[in-house]
């Protein structure tokens, strides 16, 4: 009886064996048929404007020194979509347009939720004007360089870092937007719904419009306009000498700075809720000659302007 038992258990043992293996050479082969990588390259001679249209994938765009546009298309996508690129040019300026056409696989992936698709894109130093526009995804730009860069997205996250532009146009329908360590003359961001985030960042004038959504600066430079019809406002700078309008019609609005300003005017407008300015509840406020104005807004909120200590500051904002 013993013995029959540990034969059952050979032959049990066996052919699970013999299943991992075949499940195994199922999901590679089902693996390769859905996984791609394809790159093409664009001459760009006498072109100074690039627009690029099309794809729900994730994009990165970055700077290379060669003299032409890299485009490459890789990843795992179990939506079996064929990714294709077509170029034309006008006058000076390059159109790219990614296709996506759906395919059938009929693999086990078809049924997993593993779709993962990476568009990366190298601008070279030629490129003055950028404009990009996806339906969903990712958008990433690292260490880019332009006149001027205009993102548009229906659905997905834009991530900006380590770039200088002369002029920043974003509209987001919905989605989260985070910019940081950048330069701008003039930043533009219009979202429907979702949140944005800007961290040191150097620009002359900033200006960013949400619906829905929460709007942070932390160390932001220049002048600031912000509003949002429901969400909170925070504005985390260590010294708030520069022209500040910040408005919400539901939702609070928080200004920490590591000193007292030297030469600011602080005027409050809120129905209901309370006002905080340095520890006084005070609507108003003058600091040396109150040059620049602070004008902060809320319907329904609470209003605090106040003094971080200098560790509170580093470890929360830095």
């Amino acid at each position: 009886m013993k013995k029959n038992t540990l034969a059952l258990l050979a032959v049990g043992l066996f052919f699970i064996a013999i299943g991992g293996i075949g499940a195994a050479l199922t999901y590679q082969k089902a693996f390769d048929s859905v996984h791609f990588d394809h790159q093409e390259t664009v001459a760009v001679e006498d072109i100074q404007n690039l627009s690029i249209t099309g794809t729900s994938a994730a994009v990165y765009l970055t700077k290379t020194n060669a003299k032409e546009i890299s485009v490459n298309v890789e990843g795992l996508n179990a939506d079996s979509k064929v990714y294709t690129l077509d170029s034309n040019k006008n006058s000076e300026t390059l159109h790219l347009n990614i296709n996506e056409m759906e395919q059938s696989s009929n693999t086990i992936l078809d049924y997993l939720n593993t779709g993962i698709v990476r568009v990366t894109i190298e601008i070279p130093d030629s490129i003055e004007t950028l404009s990009l526009s996806t339906e969903t995804g990712t958008v990433s730009i690292n260490h880019l360089t332009l006149s001027a860069l205009a993102i548009k997205t229906e659905v997905g996250s834009i991530d900006i870092n380590d770039s200088q532009l002369d002029q920043l146009n974003v509209k987001n329908t919905a989605g989260f937007t985070d910019i940081t360590q950048s330069i701008f003359q003039q930043l533009t961001i219009n979202s429907d719904a979702g949140s944005t985030n800007l961290t040191k960042v150097v620009a002359d004038e900033t200006e960013i419009t949400t619906d829905v959504g929460q709007i942070d600066f932390s160390q932001v430079t220049g002048k600031l306009t912000a509003q949002t019809n429901a969400g909170a406002i925070v504005l985390s700078n260590p010294t708030i000498d520069q022209d500040v309008t910040l408005t919400t019609n539901f939702g609070t609005i928080t200004v920490l700075t590591e000193n007292t300003p030297e030469n600011l005017t602080i005027e409050t407008s809120h129905q209901l809720g309370k006002v905080s300015l340095f520890d006084k509840a005070e609507s108003k406020a003058l600091f040396g000659n109150g040059t620049h104005l602070m004008k902060l807004t809320t319907d329904t909120g609470t209003i605090s302007v106040s003094t971080a200590p200098d560790e509170e500051y580093t470890s929360e904002y830095n």
